[in-house]
């Protein structure tokens, strides 16, 4: 099978994923923050996650392989969707039972042009977030009986309302909300001339190819030789003969249901599904140029472990560094049990190599109540570091301070992962 080509650009784009470095003037810091096991954009030709040793002014992050319904109960509603949504916010909790239940109707009166009698909503257990909303009408049987007769079953996260329906289309409920900003068509032209709408549909179908593990599906949707965890496969038979089915990473799967799939990050090399870069996508061309359409080019931690999901960082604005202190943000934009521990590791580069900095006190003194902190979707934990007591303040250079963080209930296997973030002194 003759190799794709991808479309690029001839626009050139200073990209730098997951790290801001600012530069700030005397006593200012400049700033990077580094979750373990992020991807970087890598070559054009591979779209693999890049996660090589750090170099000046980055943050070094120790090592990357620390962790490896048909019965309706619950909320109902009876009678028509509102006409119109303005204003619902995702919270930390996500969309409500009745946010939920009015989106799908109106969803639904857009896509079939009627409205449902009546719909129904409960969780699903053992699913990331996940809930199955009914949609139906009741049916006279006579003799005062009725009976639910179903028009649709939509199964979506929570969080992003976006998900399947019953036979397995993609579905994202928030596109009845009004009030949205609407997406550049132009927004993903570093990376496709094709409008944002089209790359927007495509990953959302891509997403939830990937969370039902349709692999039948998702080889249609693949630009051959693709690759997958460092792994090349050459056609849709050799990647439907590998073993797709066992070890999976679960927090691979946590990125892409918190994926919303609207302003993806993009650059001349790809599409960027997931924070961290697990799935790439690019407008794949023929030998003559001509365009077979988006196609997913490579697929990373799919197996192999990448630590916790993005949505859990630990940064510092520039204005809250100084020689003397610095207040970090402890975020956990995710629904697993995230803890972040009261230790931490302060390191400075040499022009070579890290190197940790020793405190001017004892253990027992910088941590006395062995503290933890335990942030949550939409409410993260500030933590404040005296580094004037700690290290008799921080001369000019670069630092990267770092923190372990544990998913309590060890969702992917293991429960212990490292969050880091690196920093400049100024002179």
């Amino acid at each position: 099978m003759r190799n794709n080509k991808f479309r690029k650009t001839k626009k050139i784009a200073a990209v730098m994923m997951c790290a801001v470095l600012v530069w700030g003037c005397k006593g200012q810091a400049q700033t990077g923050s580094l979750n373990e096991g992020e991807a970087q954009t890598g070559s054009p030709t591979e779209g693999q996650a890049q996660t090589g040793s750090p170099t000046k002014g980055e943050a070094q992050t120790g090592s990357l392989t620390t962790e490896h319904a048909e019965t309706m109960a619950g909320a109902g509603r009876d009678g028509e969707a509102g006409a119109g949504f303005s204003g619902m916010e995702d919270t930390w909790a996500g969309y409500s039972d009745d946010q939920l239940l009015d989106m799908a109707q109106a969803y639904y009166l857009q896509k079939e042009g009627s409205r449902p009698g009546h719909a129904q909503i409960e969780d699903m257990p053992d699913t990331y977030s996940r809930v199955h909303i009914w949609l139906y009408d009741m049916v006279d049987e006579g003799e005062g009986s009725a009976r639910g007769a179903t028009r649709c079953n939509y199964y979506v996260n929570r969080h992003t309302a976006q998900g399947t329906d019953t036979n397995f289309n993609p579905v994202d409920l928030t596109d009845v909300l009004t009030g949205k900003e609407p997406v550049p068509e132009d927004f993903y032209s570093l990376a496709t001339d094709l409008p944002a709408s089209q790359v927007e549909e495509f990953a959302k179908k891509v997403k939830q190819q990937l969370l039902l593990q349709d692999w039948d599906a998702l080889a249609g949707e693949l630009a051959y030789p693709v690759t997958i965890d460092g792994a090349s496969y050459d056609t849709p038979e050799e990647f439907l003969a590998a073993d797709f089915g066992t070890g999976l990473n679960p927090y691979f799967f946590v990125e892409l249901e918190e994926e919303t799939c609207s302003r993806m990050f993009c650059n001349w090399s790809g599409i960027m599904l997931g924070e961290t870069g697990r799935v790439w996508v690019a407008e794949a061309l023929n030998d003559d140029l001509s365009s077979q359409g988006l196609k997913v080019r490579a697929i990373n931690g799919l197996n192999e472990s990448f630590g916790l999901p993005g949505g859990v960082s630990m940064y510092a604005d520039e204005s809250d560094i100084t020689p003397a202190s610095m207040k970090l943000s402890l975020e956990n934009e995710t629904d697993l049990d995230i803890i972040f521990e009261e230790g931490f590791r302060l390191q400075k580069y040499d022009g070579e190599s890290w190197v940790d900095m020793e405190p001017l006190v004892k253990n027992d003194e910088i941590y006395p109540s062995c503290t933890a902190y335990k942030p949550r979707r939409g409410h993260p934990v500030e933590w404040t570091v005296d580094l004037e007591y700690l290290y008799g303040g921080l001369e000019e250079g670069t630092y990267a301070i770092t923190k372990s963080v544990k998913d309590i209930n060890g969702t992917g296997g293991s429960t212990d992962s490292e969050r880091t973030f690196s920093f400049t002194i100024n002179p």
